[in-house]
């Protein structure tokens, strides 16, 4: 449903509405927007690398999927069953082909099918998704239990697409969660379990109802997409428009344009301001709230172009787009930095949801919102779905404290029992300052027009973001001294753990190339430069001046031809 996005890219936005309507819109999903995958096994391998404060003994693996049948192919798990990590070997097992399945990971007790937003349950844990081919990613959108890491891995050890992964742990992250809902945040005595996002938990957090009220009498465009596979295969280019009212209830009428077609009018589709900031199902924070076309119900899961509308709508009021800097069109602000970033003013009243914006601050590359996807950073990881081949999904469970960098020392935070000194995060009184190196200074780009970077990380594990910025003169009259202009060419967030060194694959942009290609000798200077800690207040810790090089296809030989 995203612009210039695969099917897989869509199924990833729904993966992530709150667990209760997984089942069934994932089911419709898959049905409709995934092509037919053959017999072929796809195989790849899900490594669990556990740098929490937990031995393996205390680590619980579940996998589960909607059909009940998820299962390794080593045997290893079957569906809806616990395993001790310790008990799994070599932390690794063997997948094949799966749709919209769910690894849980637990601390001192296993978790059932059953069990997952049961509020009642005291047990820690967490979960990723992921699809075998289509794509994988991290999830807050239920809760924040466990902070975990995931990131694709090539058949050489190198990085594939974009690490999903926190910057900063549970000691910093849950406060600044707990503040934003208190009465979400559970404990088990003085032992953190997790913190309920407003998806599940709306009451726990500010209302949106003065936001409504200010969006009254203005006039906003959803002018997108809706791309499915089918059976049959739909493109619609949309144009809708509609005025809120004093309550905010809209209604919005426009055109649906197919591909290579003439417009038509669509149905209207008309959202409640009730529905938008009710107290039993407020679609701003659940996304998934009732709305009508053409007077008969609406749902997000029909994936169809009316809830590419709905999803517009409410996602325009969870990332504070809406009244804000950009406009009111989704063609100006869709793909831009949401929420505080996306307000000109600050308010004496709630804007965004302030949850969902202090997961991205921390972690912009999981979803603290079902349709994060519509915000300016990447939230999926590529497997097997037609790009470059992923040999093993690497899932770090994290520490709670630290690591020990300017911005990410918080609170230490209690584990559940056992647990032993811990080996791997700082706890804000030791350890080292996370330390990257940038090894190498010629990056050739490979034929998708990617660089790859070679990364080191010493001290406290290493999560942030790598950005290629090149420099270029600017032409100016002979008096003037030149000016240097400096453009950013590729950016991608990057995890490494204590003392490892692993290559980076940075997907430079058209703009990119094109400056290269137009370099002296296509070899452009450009400035690599990774950092660490939160978005909104970042630490650089490496930097290093580099060359860029086009792409070059290898030479053929021509084949000589003999005289007969």
């Amino acid at each position: 449903m995203r612009r210039g996005t695969s099917p897989s890219d869509r199924v990833a936005s729904y993966l992530a509405v709150p667990a209760a309507l997984t089942a069934f819109i994932v089911s419709c999903i898959f049905a409709a927007a995934v092509p037919a995958v053959a017999a072929a096994d796809n195989p790849f391998n899900i490594k669990i690398v556990n740098e929490s404060e937990q031995p393996d003994s205390n680590v619980y693996v579940m996998l589960h999927d909607n059909a009940g049948t998820a299962a390794s192919t080593d045997g290893q798990l079957t569906d809806g069953v616990a395993k001790k990590l310790s008990d799994i070997n070599n932390s690794t097992v063997a997948m094949g082909d799966i749709s919209a399945a769910r690894l849980f990971i637990s601390y001192g007790a296993a978790v059932t099918p059953s069990e997952p937003n049961d509020n009642s349950t005291t047990t820690r844990y967490d979960k990723i998704e992921f699809t075998n081919p289509g794509v994988a990613n991290l999830t807050a959108v239920d809760f924040f239990g466990i902070p975990l890491s995931l990131q694709a891995l090539d058949s050489s050890g190198n990085t594939v697409g974009n690490a999903l992964a926190y910057r900063c742990y549970t000691s910093t992250l849950s406060p600044q969660l707990a503040a934003a809902g208190p009465s979400a945040l559970l404990n088990n005595g003085s032992q953190f379990v997790r913190n309920w996002a407003p998806g599940l938990f709306p009451q726990s957090y500010a209302s949106m109802a003065s936001y409504l009220q200010s969006m009254a009498g203005q006039t906003i465009t959803i002018d997108d997409r809706f791309d499915s596979n089918g059976p049959p295969p739909v493109h619609d280019a949309i144009n809708y428009t509609g005025t809120f009212g004093p309550d905010g209830s809209i209604t919005l009428n426009g055109t649906l344009t197919p591909d290579g077609g003439s417009a038509s009018a669509g149905l209207p589709v008309a959202i409640s301001g009730s529905n938008l900031n009710g107290t039993a199902e407020p679609g701003i924070y659940t996304a998934n709230g009732d709305y009508t076309k053409g007077g008969n119900p609406g749902h997000v899961g029909d994936n169809d172009q009316y809830a590419v509308i709905y999803r517009d709508v409410v996602s325009g009021f969870a990332f504070g787009y809406w009244g804000g800097r950009y406009g009111n069109a989704v063609s100006d602000w869709k793909s831009q930095p949401g929420y505080a970033a996306a307000r000109t003013t600050t308010q004496p009243y709630a804007t965004f949801n302030q949850y969902a914006a202090a997961i991205a601050d921390y972690s912009p590359a999981a979803y603290g919102y079902a349709f994060s996807d519509m915000g300016p950073t990447p939230v999926v990881a590529p497997l097997n779905n037609g790009g470059p081949t992923v040999a093993t999904l690497e899932l770090v469970i994290e520490p709670d404290n630290g690591p020990n960098i300017p911005g990410c020392v918080g609170t230490s935070t209690s584990s559940p029992s056992p647990s032993p000194p811990s080996t791997g995060g700082g706890d804000g009184d030791g350890g080292g300052q996370s330390k990257i190196s940038i090894n190498n200074s010629v990056l050739k780009l490979d034929k998708r027009g990617r660089a790859l970077v070679e990364l080191s990380c010493s001290g406290d594990p290493c999560s942030g973001e790598l950005t290629l910025t090149a420099t270029r003169e600017q032409r100016r009259p002979k008096r003037r001294a030149k000016k240097r202009r400096r453009t950013l060419v590729g950016h991608t967030n990057f995890r490494l753990s204590e003392g490892q060194t692993r290559g980076i694959f940075v997907t430079v942009s058209r703009k990119g190339r094109n400056l290269i290609s137009s370099a002296r000798g296509r070899r452009l200077p450009a400035l690599a430069k990774a950092s660490v800690g939160p978005i909104k207040s970042p630490t650089v810790v490496s930097q290093k001046r580099v060359t860029l090089e086009s792409y070059k296809p290898p030479r053929k030989h021509k084949r000589s031809k003999r005289k007969r």
